[in-house]
């Protein structure tokens, strides 16, 4: 009898840690297969998450050669405006260069001047210049020389000779020279314009 007591303690001893075991272990399997299935679900996230940030990449490339392409153009467009500002300032050089050369020819064209007559003194000749212009003339030199081809010139220089004729008058402008006998001058009178006149005279015999 207390051998079959035993018996019947060890098989519900065996039983119930059998149970235990199973109950244990089923649980353990749950709770493994949870946490795979969250790895899982972790390790989706995870690739989605990867893909997104991808894209994202990809639209950032994607700006980024857009603002270099904008970054180019806006080089082109400061070195043409630069080429153009060159332009214009060499333009502007012109424009001021050829309103000189303007101003110059209404100077000359309103500048007249002529020699009315040349007077032979001992030592010296006088030059009667007269302003027919609509300016007043400013004489810059008055020159002398034989009338020959390759006779050099005797050139004087203002102060030497009168600064400025009014307009219709004249002036005559004495200048010590040797000149010779019967000899045939050219006498060149030039304005500070550029302009000058030029007449023929022969010195007296004595």
């Amino acid at each position: 009898m207390v051998s079959k007591l035993y018996l019947v303690a060890i098989i519900c001893l065996a039983g119930g840690l059998i149970g235990g075991y199973i109950v244990t272990s089923t649980s353990f399997q749950n709770q493994n297969n949870a946490y795979q299935a969250r790895l899982q679900s972790q390790d989706a996230e995870i690739t989605a998450k990867d893909a997104i940030i991808q894209v994202k990449d990809a639209q950032l490339q994607a700006k980024d050669a857009q603002i270099q392409a904008l970054n180019t153009q806006i080089q082109a467009q400061i070195t043409l405006i630069q080429t153009q500002q060159t332009l214009l300032e060499q333009l502007k050089g012109n424009v001021t260069l050829l309103q000189e050369q303007i101003q110059l020819i209404n100077d000359q064209l309103s500048t007249h001047i002529r020699i009315d007559s040349i007077i032979w003194g001992n030592g010296s000749f006088s030059v009667d210049v007269r302003n027919t212009g609509g300016n007043n003339a400013a004489i810059a030199s008055i020159s002398i020389r034989v009338n020959q081809t390759g006779s050099k010139p005797t050139t004087f220089d203002t102060p030497f000779v009168r600064a400025s004729i009014p307009i219709g008058t004249h002036a005559l402008i004495t200048l010590n020279y040797s000149w010779l006998q019967s000899t045939s001058y050219v006498i060149r009178v030039t304005t500070n314009s550029g302009l000058f006149y030029e007449t023929l005279s022969t010195s007296p015999v004595g």
